[in-house]
């Protein structure tokens, strides 16, 4: 079976834990069910990882993300 990124019976990936608000566990299905498109918006100063390769830290990283269902699941 072909591996499908965050789906049942396939490996794990390994990262880093996320800063406390960013880390928090989120039901995503009711946001799945009405199509829900959200902006954000994280300080530069939160990946401090990043630092090093920026010629600024100030400012933002900025994107958005939508939630839909794609053969039933839940996706974003």
């Amino acid at each position: 079976m072909p591996h499908r990124f965050d789906l049942e019976g396939t490996d794990t990936y390994h990262t880093r834990p996320m800063s406390v608000g960013w880390s928090k566990l989120h039901d995503i299905d009711p946001w799945a069910d009405a199509r829900t498109e959200l902006d954000f918006s994280i300080p530069l100063k939160e990946f401090p990882r990043l630092a090093p390769q920026l010629a600024d830290s100030a400012g933002d990283a900025r994107g958005s993300v939508r939630f839909e269902r794609r053969d039933g699941i839940a996706v974003a």
